[in-house]
């Protein structure tokens, strides 16, 4: 069964966030993520939904609790929480 995971959050820089998101095209292919749709707040440019999908939800809690995306996410300085 296919999964889709929207994952929302505020970045501090959006071009950085941009760059690091098309440089980890291959982790998410390697993973079976396929990207649906990135979108930005209007009113937040710098407030992120990426829609993605996933072949089972297991693969995607393992690669969203993957230990080197937490150190993309933190390297790309996204603020707060995983909404």
């Amino acid at each position: 069964m296919e999964t889709i995971i929207i994952v929302t959050h505020e970045v501090e820089n959006f071009a950085r966030w941009q760059e690091e998101f098309y440089a980890g095209a291959g982790m998410r292919h390697d993973a079976g993520i396929i990207i649906l749709g990135v979108y930005r707040d209007l009113s937040n440019t710098n407030m992120i939904t990426v829609i993605s999908e996933a072949p089972s939800p297991e693969v995607a809690e393992a690669f969203i609790h993957d230990p080197e995306i937490k150190t993309v996410w933190e390297r790309v300085g996204i603020a707060g929480n995983l909404k």
